[in-house]
């Protein structure tokens, strides 16, 4: 059962809520955490704790006022008093919130609402699965799911066969217990240590830090050490997949503190269509079907992707111009403002360019695909609705097709891994490494994979991932016959 929280572990959750203004959250931590203060009075030495139990009712003051419960706001800040008398700001506090409530202005609010969060639509699965003990009940076991052996095939498994644990059958999730050693979970985590660094999200050309990533992460090459390069061949051997770059990145390795989490996110690019839309961010829907269906529709298809790669070259030809006009024109002004000095170097932008011709390689049943280019994909197509700069596209190795989530360590309380629309949630099993299909079989994004890390309550969170791209897997996991899987 998970442990409670002690006070001063449910303050300083309290905090992270508390500095991004979210105080729905941080009166929730702030209440739990004076509660318990309170209970424990008398067992505590009020010289050293009572700094602790002040502090939480400062902040929860504040957050009840900042929620628009000015009375109880009134009533802790009373509480507060009793503690500090002499605190010269909570006194004023006091009074103007006494003046707030004279005034007869100010209107009590209702229950407390989640702030609106348009980016988070599935907050309230995301905080119920984090809050449960792992798997979500399922009425009927499929007689599918289980526990085995495997040797997948492969050499390197026959004397130490993979422990496998099928978790789920849509999405595909599989759990693989004992799968890294305690010494190697250790040189993995001390090989990184020295490089961690706040952990940053795609955004469109740029990575940037984001509130709903809090973590540390660093990347490992599988030259860093004999057991990078071990665990990279096991992952290999298990999967069944092509490892070796440009088919899969490097080892990250992430260390979530308290508090840290990862909210509902894909792993693979929810990439734009050329004709608009969204591919691999929706549940049971997307392109990919349509283009496993023989000779006849990858024809229809063809001439489809050549109008809108035409469209497409056409329109980031025409915004490069301009982008290249309008900085000529920029730099012809402030040459003339001033006249005489030099021309700044790198002034004259050259312009973005245009994608390289546009073939297309994929699975389509038995038909020839003469006379076309093959040196970009179907999926790195897609990737040109987003940025030809950003990281995903210049690997030219296609979407994250699987992952790889390895479990360096134990946590207390928390972490565990939540799939937002499977209902489902994984708790944090040391050593053990988590595996999924990110890509359907015919390219679309399996929108069931949308996960979190849930928020780490007590103790820390170590786990090293590893994404497998498309390309270099096409004879590993060839397409269906039925264009909807």
């Amino acid at each position: 059962m998970t442990p409670p929280a002690s006070p001063s572990t449910a303050c300083a959750a309290s905090q992270v809520a508390y500095d991004t203004g979210d105080y729905y959250h941080s009166i929730a931590w702030l209440e739990e955490a004076v509660s318990r203060f309170r209970l424990s009075y008398g067992s505590w030495n009020p010289e050293e704790e009572r700094g602790s139990l002040e502090d939480a009712l400062d902040h929860l003051a504040f957050s009840y006022f900042m929620a628009g419960n000015i009375s109880h706001a009134l009533t802790l800040s009373r509480e507060f008093l009793h503690y500090d008398p002499s605190n010269q700001r909570v006194t004023r506090n006091v009074a103007k919130y006494k003046k707030l409530l004279a005034s007869g202005g100010y209107q009590a609010g209702g229950p407390l609402r989640r702030p609106n969060a348009t980016r988070l639509q599935s907050r309230d699965a995301y905080e119920e699965l984090c809050q449960s003990l792992g798997a979500q009940p399922a009425p009927e076991r499929p007689p599918r799911l289980g526990c085995s052996y495997e040797t997948n095939g492969s050499p390197y498994l026959l004397l130490q066969p993979a422990k496998k644990e099928t978790l789920r059958l849509q999405p595909y999730i599989a759990l693989y217990h004992d799968f890294i050693s305690d010494a190697e979970a250790e040189t993995i985590k001390g090989l990184a240590g020295p490089w961690l660094q706040r952990s940053v999200v795609a955004s469109g050309e740029k990575q940037q830090k984001a509130e709903y990533r809090i973590s540390k992460s660093a990347w490992l090459k599988d030259t860093a050490d004999p057991v990078v390069r071990a665990l990279e061949l096991r992952m290999a051997a298990v999967t069944g997949l092509d490892l070796r770059p440009p088919y899969a990145e490097y080892l990250q390795v992430v260390n979530y503190g308290l508090g840290g989490h990862y909210e509902p996110h894909f792993d693979h690019a929810t990439v734009r269509r050329a004709w608009g839309g969204q591919r691999g961010g929706q549940r049971g829907g997307g392109l990919g079907g349509r283009f496993l269906g023989g000779p006849v529709v990858c024809a229809e298809v063809l001439r489809g992707i050549g109008a809108a790669v035409v469209a497409l070259r056409r329109r980031e030809k025409e915004k490069g111009e301009k982008e290249k006009r309008e900085k000529e024109k920029g730099e012809k002004e402030k040459g003339e403002k001033e006249k005489g000095e030099k021309e700044v170097e790198g002034g004259r932008g050259a312009s973005m360019g245009t994608p390289r011709s546009c073939g297309v390689r994929w699975g389509c049943g038995a038909a020839g695909l003469s006379g076309v280019s093959t040196n970009l994909t179907f999926s790195t197509f897609l990737l040109l609705g987003q940025s030809r700069k950003s990281p995903l596209y210049r690997m030219k190795s296609g979407n994250r097709i699987a992952t790889v989530m390895i479990y360096l360590s134990a946590v207390e309380a928390g972490g565990s891994t939540a799939f937002i629309y499977a209902n489902f949630s994984v708790p944090v099993v040391k050593n053990a490494a988590l595996f999924w299909w990110n890509l359907r079989r015919n390219g679309d994004g399996d929108g069931d994979t949308l996960h979190a890390g849930c928020p780490v309550l007590a103790g820390d969170k170590w786990v090293a991932n590893k994404w497998i791209h498309e390309h270099g897997q096409e004879f590993r996991r060839p397409c269906s016959r039925d264009p909807r899987d």
